[in-house]
């Protein structure tokens, strides 16, 4: 039996918001957010229908901003995004690709301010 897996985007978010190390305000940023869902497509052994599972859902993206190189120096801490919307994503800065970018990863769902 062969598995072949692959993302489906659920989500995509795209806006200027706001980075914050607890109550400490980092930096303004562009952010292009996607949340994607693993979709494990199983081939049956012998004949029959090809059922799609739902697997682990990730939340990641790229944050641009000219203090992206700063931001570099939170590698691996926690920090939180705040959406135009309200909505905040806790995350941690994962790469530095670009003068002016970093990739992020999330360190959970997203969440309402209080």
């Amino acid at each position: 039996m062969s598995t072949e897996e692959k993302l489906r985007v659920i989500e995509s978010y795209k806006g200027r918001g706001k980075i914050y190390q607890g109550e400490q305000f980092i930096a303004e940023v562009n952010y292009s957010i996607k949340e994607v869902e693993q979709v494990i497509d199983p081939t049956l052994l012998v004949a029959g229908p090809t059922v799609e599972i739902a697997g682990q859902r990730n939340i990641c993206g790229i944050i641009e901003s000219p203090h992206a190189k700063h931001l570099f120096r939170y590698l691996g801490a926690r920090l939180t995004l705040h959406f135009q919307d309200g909505r905040l994503l806790d995350f941690t800065v994962t790469q530095n690709p670009g003068k002016d970018t970093c990739l992020i990863q999330s360190l959970g769902s997203f969440r309402r301010m209080s």
